[in-house]
């Protein structure tokens, strides 16, 4: 076993831990990672002496063995090249599109990582299954139908490249080379996380006469797991001295719009006692919190607990002028943590987010939880806000609608608008209970969005070939 320290930005080193796993047969496999700083050379097995420990995590991972199959049929297969599982979107995304080409009838080959540890034990088995009966067909990856993760940092395909290429994108800029415009070109189609995304994306393209073929994939929610054990705390008979509970979710960002939220509960909770804050905040890339003090809304970032392995937000929060005390870190919850969360304790959700490629996993889990939940109108959330929060028949959800631009495709909520949305739901237990309901009514499901996606295939997948090289396709 040899630590491979690995150079990155910011204080410290890295150390990656290289095992190579010997097996017979494939399975799940137990996996740690350690996050190391500090220490100098000279360690035995390529580990350097006196590296302190930063941060800690186990997993569950899906190991392959070395069998090639041979037994050919791989048009019939779609090759899955995004992360499965592990809790954050992308993986959530893998997990979904695994699962339903799966109850569709359609063979499906994982050639990124599979993250069970957080993966229900159902879902687990059903993967299980199919990894193990499709041992090795990446062999055959060029014949079958290719999905990518794609972002603006992640175009490249890591050598995976089908007979019909789809490239799913959720993208948080405005701002395209011409290089990359080129490269996405080479996607038979692409996937646009939302309306806006879409738009900005065709914009980009026509701009540098580069003409792409884009859909909208908006994301989903698995309507079997979330709301169904909610509680409706909000039609409760409160007791007296019952706190009401806001929520937020997602990595802490200038993007995702912490910094508004805390400007606006700051007064919020300086007029009601009763107020407590419920966040999962905690950030895997910690460098992507730059910058979110410089909207004068907060003072500094929060410091890295090397024990705990996390962010120190609930401090951080305290000297930002919230209560410590009435300040709860989910940390980093899987999803069955979060629904019960959001089932049983939350009285509202809210998302202040400055731009959102994709329609926002976290705030559609809290509307199909049957949460009363309050968005920022702008970018992606508005595919949310059109057809859950302005349906017929009274709101399904609350928008923020006092935006402000500023640049890139970034917008800005108003501080005393959140404050007032709040007071407004507050104040009003059977009106969150109706928002609620009709959230969850309308909120849709994964499949319904994964089986348009299925009928685009069968128009492209009856033998359109393209000449990687040039960037052109023929009929």
């Amino acid at each position: 076993m040899d630590c491979i320290p690995v150079q990155f930005v910011g204080e410290g080193t890295m150390m990656r831990t290289d095992t190579k796993v010997g097996l017979r047969r494939s399975g799940w496999v137990g996996a740690s990672v350690g996050l190391y700083k500090g220490g100098r050379e000279g360690g035995e097995g390529g580990c350097w002496e006196g590296m302190q420990l930063v941060s800690f995590s186990q997993t569950v991972v899906y190991v392959p063995s070395d069998v090639i199959s041979e037994d050919g049929g791989y048009r019939d297969y779609i090759a899955l090249n995004i992360p499965v599982g592990g809790g954050f979107g992308w993986g959530s995304v893998g997990e979904a599109l695994a699962l339903h080409f799966l109850s569709r009838g359609r063979k499906i080959v994982l050639t990124n990582a599979v993250h069970g540890g957080v993966l229900r034990e159902s879902t687990r088995k059903v993967l299980k299954g199919t990894l193990e009966a499709n041992e090795g067909r990446l062999k055959g990856v060029e014949e079958m139908t290719v999905f990518h993760a794609v972002g603006k940092d992640m175009i490249e395909t890591t050598g995976v490249w089908g007979r019909v290429n789809v490239g799913i994108l959720f993208s948080e800029t405005v701002k395209w080379e011409r290089e990359e415009m080129e490269e996405l070109r080479k996607f038979d189609v692409l996937l646009a996380g939302s309306e806006w995304n879409k738009r900005v994306l065709e914009q980009a393209g026509r701009g540098m006469g580069v003409e792409l073929k884009v859909d909208v994939f908006r994301q989903g929610i698995d309507k079997g797991m979330w709301g169904v054990g909610r509680k409706h705390r909000n039609g409760e008979i409160v007791e007296e001295g019952k706190e009401f509970v806001v929520f937020s979710g997602g990595k802490l960002e200038p993007r995702k719009g912490q910094d508004i939220l805390i400007a606006a509960l700051r007064i919020f909770q300086a007029q009601h006692s009763d107020v407590r804050l419920v966040f999962a905040w905690q950030n895997y890339w910690p460098e992507t919190m730059s910058g979110i003090d410089e909207s004068g809304l907060v003072e500094g970032i929060p410091e890295w607990d090397d024990i705990t392995g996390a962010l120190r937000i609930v401090e951080w929060l305290g000297k930002n002028g919230i209560d410590e005390d009435r300040a709860t870190d989910l940390g980093r919850p899987s999803q069955s943590e979060l629904a019960a969360v959001l089932e049983t304790l939350v009285d509202v959700a809210v998302f202040t987010n400055r731009c959102e490629g994709g329609t926002n996993l976290v705030a559609m889990e809290s509307i199909g939880s049957g949460v009363c939940t309050i968005l920022s109108g702008n970018t992606g959330h508005m595919d949310v806000v059109e057809r859950v929060c302005l349906g017929l028949g009274g709101a399904g959800c609350l928008v923020l609608e006092e935006q402000t631009e500023k640049g890139d495709g970034w917008w800005e909520s108003n501080v005393e608008e959140v404050v007032r949305r709040l007071e407004e739901v507050y104040g009003d237990r059977e009106g969150r209970m109706r928002v609620g309901r009709r959230g969850r009514e309308r909120v849709w499901d994964w499949g319904e969005e994964i089986d348009k996606v299925l009928g685009m295939l069968e128009g492209m997948e009856g033998g359109r070939e393209c000449e990687r090289a040039e960037g052109s396709c023929s009929v």
